[in-house]
C-alpha cells in the first residue's frame, strides 16, 4: 500500500481516506483481515499513533471492526444493492425534487460570497455583490453521496433558513415557501479531480476522480433562481440518457434495394 502524501493534509486523514476508498470500492473485500498495525505502519511510513487515529475513524463509520486477539477486519456493507444510484438525464422536475428528498442532509454552512464575473452575469448582479451560499452533504444509510453548493438569488436566498434546508430541498422551498414556479433546469456534467474539501466530505483520496454536475435553475420568463454544483462519488452514481425521436422518419438503415 503506497500513498503519494500531501504535506498540507494531516497524515492520519490521508491514510484513512486511502483505506476508505479501497474498502468502499470493494478493492479490499468484506471480511478481509487487515495486516497487523506494525506492518501497516511500516508500509505507510507512519507512527502507530497516526495509524490508530485513522483506524478509529474507519471503525466509527462502520467500515472495519477491531477484534481483541484476532485483528482488524473489513465489515460487510449493509447497503449492498443501494448503489449505484440511477439518475436519468431526461425527466420531470417533480422527479428531481422527489429524489432530493430521499437522502439525508447535513448542513455544512450558510453564508454569503462575492459574485464572480460569471455568477454576476447569470444573476444580473455586479461582480463582487454578495450572494447567499449553502453547502450541504447528502447521504443515504450514513454514506455520503454528493457534496452540493447552492448559490441563490439574494432576494430569496437571504430568507432561506437552516430549518428550511433540513426539511426540504431548495427546489421545493422555491415553490412552497416563495411560490416561485420552476420552468426548466439546464444541466452540465463533467469529470474532475476532488480537491481537499470535497475529498474530505465524500471520504475520497485527494485528487480522486469525481462527477461534477452543474445546474442552472430558472423560473418563468427565464429568470434565474439558483446555480447548483453537485460533486458526486462516481462509484455511487449511474446516469441514464433517454433518447427519443422528434418526429416519425423513414429509417435509412432499411434495405437499399429499389422498389419495383
Amino acid at each position: 500500500m503506497e500513498i503519494s502524501y500531501n504535506k498540507n493534509i494531516p497524515l492520519y486523514y490521508q491514510v484513512e481516506s486511502f483505506l476508505r476508498s479501497r474498502i468502499e470500492s470493494g478493492e479490499i473485500s468484506p471480511h478481509t483481515k487487515l495486516p497487523k498495525e506494525k506492518e501497516l505502519c511500516k508500509n505507510f511510513r507512519i507512527s502507530q499513533g497516526t495509524l490508530r487515529k485513522a483506524l478509529e475513524k474507519l471503525e466509527n463509520d462502520g467500515l472495519i471492526e477491531r477484534k481483541v486477539g484476532r485483528g482488524t477486519f473489513v465489515v460487510p456493507r449493509k447497503t449492498q444493492g443501494v448503489f449505484p444510484i440511477e439518475m436519468r438525464l431526461v425527466g420531470f422536475l417533480e422527479d428531481l425534487i422527489l429524489y432530493g428528498k430521499k437522502a439525508d442532509v447535513k448542513i455544512l454552512s450558510i453564508s454569503t460570497v462575492p459574485a464572480t464575473e460569471e455568477t454576476a452575469k447569470f444573476f444580473g448582479l455586479k461582480e463582487g455583490d454578495k450572494i447567499p451560499q449553502f453547502k450541504r452533504l447528502k447521504m443515504i444509510d450514513g454514506l455520503p453521496i454528493y457534496y452540493v453548493v447552492n448559490l441563490v438569488i439574494p432576494m430569496i436566498g437571504n430568507k432561506i433558513t437552516k430549518k428550511d434546508l433540513e426539511h426540504q430541498p431548495p427546489l421545493e422551498i422555491f415553490e412552497k415557501k416563495f411560490e416561485r414556479s420552476i420552468e426548466f433546469i439546464e444541466q452540465q456534467i463533467e469529470t474532475m479531480k476532488a480537491d481537499q474539501e470535497i475529498s474530505h466530505q465524500l471520504g475520497l483520496n485527494l485528487f480522486e476522480p469525481i462527477l461534477h454536475i452543474h445546474l442552472a435553475v430558472f423560473e418563468r420568463n427565464r429568470k434565474p433562481l439558483e446555480t447548483v454544483d453537485m460533486y458526486c462519488r462516481g462509484d455511487r452514481y449511474r446516469f441514464i440518457a433517454e433518447l427519443k425521436k422528434r418526429k416519425p422518419f423513414r429509417s435509412t438503415l432499411s434495405s437499399g434495394r429499389k422498389r419495383e
